[in-house]
């Protein structure tokens, strides 16, 4: 029995087994993706596109973009090239074609001296689609030539309607103003109609509206009638149809591929055109709104879809308030309407630079972030100071460094400032530099030795004073090196000179004998002056003007330096012999004889009187003085009263010899 048992639990291991093994199997065939050739869809339509797709069972995503250069509701671009083999679970995105943008911006040119032709050519080449002619004549303007248009902007949307008006040349020159018969406009197309117009200077006036019975494009009515005769230069009201009307839904609140799939089962012209915005309460890719969101809207007309982007996200906290700005203008431009509140701050990172953020990442539509930036450093606006103490007030609060040169004297009063390494800007954390005046430098009360003042000197130099002395040495009785004079003391000019005199050792002169010379002889030694003094009169010739003492003696040794000693040498004058003049102003009819002898020996003369008379002229009634002269020579004209003195006198006729 227990045999029996075993087997059947292995028969039914392997049977599970087996089971689930087959099981897998089947799962995998099911599950596991072919491979198929994915093909360059460039040119195809969203149908091909989409027969392809079903065909070969594989997903794609349609997006719409509008485009200039591909045809409407073909293929622009694939997220996967052609021409290659890929899994048919593969996802590829078609991006299909809108045709030409409605809403893109033409800047319009200045049309002054345009043709119609040429104006036609740029609204083609531009893709403008309401536009339309109108006809006037012109005194100046030349026919086919443009005149003015109604848009008061230089820049206009594609679907702008823009009306221009062609001269037709002056009045009466257009042989193309005759009547003109309407025609049944019913089986034109808008090109054909709008050439006729051209053609017979009529101008075509458009207006749309749907239409379940008229093909789209074709022309619903006319006003005036086909048949009706118009004049030219009038305008003929065209209504085309604007195709089938379509039912219009309210998307809000719905998924974007809702949008998709209702669009796919309307006409194939029905266009769609998205713009993202943010929302705080509409998730992502879900619709916040449509334009029009009720009633009907013909093939021509876009369907404006809002999508939500859901909340806007600004990333990690930013570094600079430039980068900031940049995501905040970008997330702003899909309706984010984020705000940046900015605290500005000084500081040492550079100018721009966000110090704090308070949030980052998703963040609600509407946020104001709130940050501190940077401004860089503080400048601060620095005058020249006139003292110290100005400087250490404008300091005061401010983050500014010092660095205080030493000190030096100056014609300027102490507390002054001399330099400063700022003017007009500094900024916060530079460094001041800056030189401080100690005043005029102070030398004092005049100083004892020259020593002492060159060491005092030095001392006032080594802070700028740039003084120096001037010596001269002189002898005196003073100790060799001491200051005998000095021209400046107390407070001097920066840069003075300082003449001081100095002693040096004293300077002696031995005094020469000088006894026995004429005084005119006497010379006068160095460093000494001499004195001459008159002595007793010379009563011989050889003592006349001779030198017979003097002070301080000869050979006697005297201090010459310090002071200028004074030799007085003491000779014997001679004595003057009166001018005959003397005698001659008392001129009379008496001999002068005595009075002249009298007069010369009261002088001392003892050498003896010689009076020579001589006989005068005839008609001489007085005694003459001819002369007074003497028998030796004159030392400086004087004689010694040893000289013999001869007085010449010429008497008057009769007068006794």
């Amino acid at each position: 029995m227990m045999k029996d048992k075993t087997n059947v639990l292995i028969y039914s291991a392997t049977g599970i087994l087996t089971l689930l093994l087959a099981i897998c199997l089947i799962i995998a065939s099911f599950s596991s993706a072919k491979t198929v050739s994915l093909p360059d869809f460039s040119g195809m339509t969203l149908s091909e596109v989409e027969a392809w797709a079903s065909e070969n069972n594989v997903d794609i995503q349609i997006q719409y973009e509008y485009s200039d250069t591909v045809p409407e509701n073909q293929v622009i671009e694939q997220s996967v090239p052609g021409n290659q083999d890929i899994k048919s679970d593969q996802s590829i995105i078609i991006i299909i074609s809108q045709g030409v943008d409605p809403y893109a911006i033409v800047k319009l040119p200045d049309f002054t001296g345009m043709t119609q032709a040429q104006i036609a050519k740029f609204v083609a080449d531009n893709h403008l689609s309401d536009v339309s002619y109108e006809y006037l004549n012109h005194d100046t303007i030349a026919k086919d030539v443009f005149i003015k248009h109604n848009i008061a902007s230089n820049e206009v949307t594609r679907d702008t309607m823009i009306v221009f008006t062609i001269s037709l040349g002056k009045e009466g020159e257009s042989d193309d103003a005759a009547d003109v018969v309407l025609p049944d406009f019913s089986k034109y197309t808008k090109t054909q109609i709008d050439n006729w117009g051209v053609t017979n200077k009529i101008t075509i006036s458009y207006t749309y509206q749907t239409s379940t019975t008229v093909a789209k494009g074709s022309v619903i009515s006319q006003n005036p009638k086909a048949g009706v005769t118009v004049k030219a230069k009038s305008t003929v009201n065209i209504v085309l149809s604007d195709g089938k009307p379509i039912t219009v839904q309210d998307f809000a609140g719905k998924n974007k591929s809702e949008v998709e799939t209702w669009k796919n089962k309307q006409d194939s012209t029905v266009k769609v055109s998205y713009t993202y915005q943010y929302s705080n309460t509409v998730a992502k890719d879900i619709v916040i709104s449509n334009t029009p969101n009720s009633g009907t809207m013909s093939s021509s007309t876009t369907l404006k879809v809002v999508v939500s982007l859901g909340k806007p996200s600004i990333g990690d906290k930013k570094t600079k308030l430039s980068d900031l700005e940049s995501v905040v203008n970008s997330l702003n431009a899909q309706g984010a309407n984020l705000k940046i509140e900015k605290t500005y701050k000084y500081d040492s990172s550079a100018s721009g630079t966000i110090l704090s953020q308070d949030v980052s990442g998703t963040v609600n539509v509407g946020t104001t972030i709130k940050v501190t930036v940077s401004q860089g450093l503080q400048p601060y606006t620095i005058s020249a100071f006139s003292t110290e103490a100005e400087l250490n007030a404008w300091l005061t609060g401010k983050d500014v460094k010092t660095n205080k040169l030493p000190s030096t004297y100056s014609n300027q009063a102490a507390g002054n400032i001399l330099e400063q390494s700022h003017k007009g800007t500094i900024y916060q954390g530079d460094t001041l530099t800056y030189r401080v005046s100690l005043g005029q430098p102070d030398l004092g009360s005049q100083a004892t030795t020259l020593t002492e003042l060159q060491n005092k000197v030095n001392t006032l130099n080594n802070s700028g004073a740039s003084l120096t002395i001037q010596v001269t040495e002189v002898f005196n009785s003073s100790t060799p090196g001491n200051i005998v004079y000095q021209d400046k003391t107390g407070k001097v000019a920066v840069g003075s000179v300082i003449n001081v005199n100095v002693a040096k050792a004293e300077l002696y002169c031995s005094i020469p004998d000088f006894n026995g010379y004429v005084y005119s002889k006497v010379f006068t030694p160095d460093n000494t002056v001499v004195e001459f003094k008159k002595g007793s009169i010379a009563t011989t010739n050889s003592q006349l003007g001779k030198v017979y003492a003097q002070s301080p003696a000869a050979g006697e040794s005297v201090a010459c330096g310090s002071v200028t000693p004074t030799i007085t040498v003491t000779y014997h004058p001679g004595q003057y012999i009166p001018n005959k003049s003397l005698f001659n102003n008392d001129a009379s009819s008496s001999d002068p004889s005595s009075t002249i002898t009298s007069h010369l020996q009261g002088l001392g003369f003892t050498g003896g009187i010689n009076i020579v008379r001589q006989a005068g002229s005839e008609l001489q009634t007085i005694y003459i003085v001819e002369s007074i002269t003497a028998n030796t020579d004159p030392v400086d004209g004087l004689y010694s009263l040893d000289t013999a003195i001869t007085v010449t006198i010429s008497t008057p006729p009769g007068a006794a010899p």
